[in-house]
């Protein structure tokens, strides 16, 4: 192998290794998702609230009708609900969060006017 093959492996690699970093800190980022009390979702065609049911508990709320989804369930701190958490609350449902109550923005593609 001569050196230029050589450098140009060795620069291949180095964008590889970059990549490979990049990617980790947005699997990371993805991992540290949290959601809070406040946030909305939407399970067409129906729109929810994550609310306290009387703390620690946390349960979706129809936005137009004030029915539960499911029971409540404990979570350790209704302001930073883990993944995991989530997912227990949501049971069975495909919910898709379009607000982020803790940044205070529309999320997942939507904005005020699609909502």
């Amino acid at each position: 192998m001569n050196k230029e093959n050589r450098k140009q492996l060795v620069e291949r690699l180095e964008c590889a290794e970059v990549t490979v970093r990049a990617v980790k800190e947005q699997l990371a980022a993805m991992d540290d998702e949290t959601y809070s009390i406040g946030d909305r979702f939407t399970s067409t065609p129906t729109k929810w609230l994550l609310a306290t049911q009387g703390l620690p508990e946390v349960g979706m709320v129809s936005l137009t009708t004030g029915e539960r989804w499911d029971i409540p369930r404990k979570v350790t701190n209704c302001n930073n609900i883990t993944g995991e958490e989530m997912q227990e609350i949501c049971s069975s449902g495909a919910f898709t969060r379009y607000w982020n109550n803790k940044k205070k923005l529309y999320v997942n593609g939507y904005t005020k006017e699609n909502h």
